[in-house]
């Protein structure tokens, strides 16, 4: 039988603990009515990010793009005093929303705002492109802190592909034990937290060991030699999945807190027609790696005797002796494709894309947590990705997208940013926004000649120009070539064109090629310092030292500090090692150490 004072002491108890939970219950109603938001929608968990310039700033009577943020987004304007009546939405989201290889000229936002402005011409529309180049969820996360101020209508969020561009170690957050993990889970959500975090000055500190992130994009493809910087870390791509769902979620709160719609977009990639950029076997054991290079090569062999599905039985083999290979599923892949098995095709491919050591097209696990945050945040989710398979079955018979839809590995064609922009326009109609009788592709006909004539066959080429040389450096030298070569046959009198394809030529092994389409560079742009270099060089394979020496002579005299300090240092190298090779070493020597200073 319990005494009176044991009793009375887990009353008391009792009571304390029923007036603490309503003490902090009405204190979090408190913040709540007063506008104090949780301290998750505060700061990031992650990551600590550092302070820059906000990307819009105001200029007279009209916001405008900031200066040094136009690097990575577009020149953007809107009234500083939204005008009554008029609607504005903020695309936010990577390269694709930015509308690379070109610009916002052809981008989804683009179509979009056209669109709407032709469905509504007693309305305005503001559709505002704030796509920046390599953004990933996080810092779109982070900017649209700044948005809300702008008061936006809707908020529409594309995002997935870029969540592994940069280094986010996370070494402390990874050691925290689970208990820790969850009680800061919990604090995330008080605003009594977020209350106690400024009184202490904690939004101007980062915790130890938190990764903080530059102002901007800090690839870390710009601080390698390529893909090889990246190897294979389970871990990591588990929390890189955690970091973009609390980003989207964030994002999703903010907007419903602001009584903002928000749309997510679920992107798509190119499946068929693009190879991992790296792949690894799973176990570093010499037998097994064995084993998958004798069937691949045997694949090879047999489909050179037109054994097609010999060699698909090979590669399959080679699949099951090690499923992480992601080179072995894509050929497979691939292969199902041309034969016709669709199933077989799309399940070898996307099992391609998430094996790739080096992720820039948006996984599995990433495109499962972008619906899984439409569906618990009850935010409209705008599937892209069947958009494009709709189009590649309609192109070339199988539900795999492929070049039909992309000019690389992510980024869309123009016919696919006017195709989302519709089913954004569809679902804009779906929130009651727009009229239900709107015919949104009747709309994209009607303004198609408009936007597609922004873009003439030089601006076409210059921007698939880019693409190759993005995908050379990333070790992708024969799909390269390929977008080089529908670059030349846009603008064949470009010397940045010719230059890119007779570089990619030698890339690849074709010799002849290459030396062809290099004299053609140099005699369209005689004063190009690439073009000569790159034809030079061809001549120092061969040993004409002398005629590589006259060419990287011109080369130097059309080369300025304006050019990479690594172009400076690699012509005079060749310079020093031509005058070697001709035995003029004082010049050299002159050369050399002029190399070394660039």
């Amino acid at each position: 039988m319990k005494t009176p004072g044991r009793l009375s002491l887990l009353r008391k108890a009792l009571f304390s603990l029923i007036t603490c939970c309503l003490f902090f219950g009405l204190l979090e109603m408190l913040l709540w009515a007063v506008g104090i938001r949780q301290l998750r929608d505060v700061r990031d968990p992650f990551v600590g990010f550092t302070p820059g310039a906000p990307l819009f700033t105001r200029s007279g009577d009209q916001f405008e793009t900031t200066d040094v943020r136009r690097t990575y987004f577009n020149l953007q304007t809107f009234a500083a005093v939204k005008p009554a009546g008029t609607r504005r939405i903020f695309c936010l989201g990577g390269s694709t929303t930015y509308g690379h290889p070109w610009d916002d000229s052809t981008s989804y936002p683009r179509w979009l705002r056209d669109m709407l402005n032709a469905a509504s011409p007693d309305q305005r529309w503001e559709v505002v492109n704030c796509g920046g180049i390599s953004y990933a969820s996080y810092r779109l996360a982070w900017l649209t802190d700044e948005l809300l101020q702008y008061q936006p209508d809707v908020l529409i969020v594309h995002t997935g592909h870029n969540e592994f561009l940069e280094d986010r170690s996370w070494s402390s957050f990874r050691e925290l034990s689970p208990a820790v993990r969850s009680f800061a889970a919990l604090a995330g959500r008080l605003r009594t937290a977020t209350l106690l975090d400024q009184v202490l000055g904690g939004a101007s500190r980062e915790k130890p060991g938190k990764p903080v992130l530059r102002e901007e994009v800090d690839p870390l493809l710009d601080r390698s030699a390529g893909p090889s910087v990246y190897s294979r870390d389970d871990d990591r791509a588990r929390m890189v999945v955690q970091h973009l769902e609390h980003s989207l979620q964030k994002i999703c709160r903010i907007g419903r807190a602001a009584g903002i719609p928000v749309i997510l977009v679920l992107p798509g990639s190119n499946l068929r027609d693009f190879a991992p950029f790296r792949s690894d076997f799973s176990q570093p054991g010499f037998a097994n790696s064995l084993k998958v290079t004798q069937l691949l090569r045997q694949a090879d062999e047999l489909q050179q005797q037109q054994q097609p599905e010999q060699a698909f039985s090979t590669l399959q083999q080679a699949v099951s002796v090690d499923p992480r290979y992601a080179e072995s599923a894509y050929r497979a892949g691939r292969l199902a494709a041309d034969l016709g098995r669709c199933d077989d095709a799309l399940k070898l491919l996307k099992q391609a894309r998430d094996e790739d050591i080096c992720p820039l097209r948006a996984t599995q696990p990433i495109l499962d947590v972008i619906v899984q945050v439409s569906q618990q945040e009850q935010v409209p989710l705008v599937d892209f990705a069947s958009i494009l398979d709709q189009h590649a079955v309609q192109k070339r018979g199988c539900a795999v997208p492929g070049d039909e839809g992309f000019l690389d590995h992510v980024h869309p064609t123009i016919d696919m940013h006017r195709d989302l922009a519709i089913g954004l326009g569809q679902q804009l109609q779906q929130l009651k926004l727009l009229p239900a009788e709107v015919d949104f592709r009747k709309l994209a006909s009607g303004i198609e000649q408009s936007i597609t004539s922004s873009l003439d066959a030089p601006r076409q080429a210059v921007g698939l120009t880019t693409v190759a040389q993005v995908l050379s450096w990333a070790g992708k030298n024969t799909e390269a070539l390929r977008i080089a070569e529908q670059a030349r046959q846009l603008d064949s009198q470009n010397v940045e064109v010719l230059s890119q394809l007779g570089r990619l030529y030698e890339k690849v092994g074709q010799m002849q090629d290459a030396r062809n389409t290099l004299e053609q560079a140099v005699a369209a742009g005689p004063d190009n310092p690439w073009a000569l270099y790159r034809l030079a060089r061809l001549h120092m394979r061969e040993n004409n030292w002398s005629a590589a020496l006259e060419l990287l002579e011109r080369s130097r005299q059309h080369t300025t500090t304006a050019q990479p300090s690594a172009f400076r240092s690699v012509l005079f190298r060749s310079l020093s090692q031509c005058c070697e090779q001709t035995g003029d070493l004082e010049n050299a020597r002159v050369y050399a150490a002029t190399a070394a200073s660039q």
